[in-house]
């Protein structure tokens, strides 16, 4: 089961396992530090980006392999590049807040190359 501590979950297996609701409670943990970044409409547009991953992991086997296959080792990059732009505001999202709460100096770089 994801972790709901106070580091935020960043990679698409990780966050298929995260409800829609505890992904709205996860962004209101850190709304404050976010309040530069995001607006409502974008915060909004996240959170139905989440919905939509959690849907497509459930009704398209091919993608649901792809994300099954990671693991804490991938990287932030090879994660989100599994799936193309399809979800680019959860992904922009991800690697805000995994700039704003470094898991580990790879996801920092591995934000920076995307950019």
């Amino acid at each position: 089961m994801a972790d709901l501590g106070s580091i935020p979950l960043m990679l698409p297996h990780e966050l298929v396992e995260l409800s829609a609701t505890d992904f709205i409670r996860k962004i209101r943990q850190h709304v404050f530090r976010l309040d530069h970044c995001y607006s409502s409409t974008q915060i909004d547009l996240v959170a139905n980006e989440h919905k939509a991953l959690i849907h497509a992991h459930r009704c398209e086997p091919v993608l649901k392999d792809n994300i099954n296959s990671l693991s804490s080792n991938s990287s932030f990059k090879d994660g989100w590049s599994l799936l193309g732009a399809r979800f680019s505001n959860l992904m922009e999202y991800c690697g805000v807040v995994a700039t704003l709460f470094p898991r580990t100096s790879t996801v920092k770089f591995d934000f920076s190359i995307m950019h």
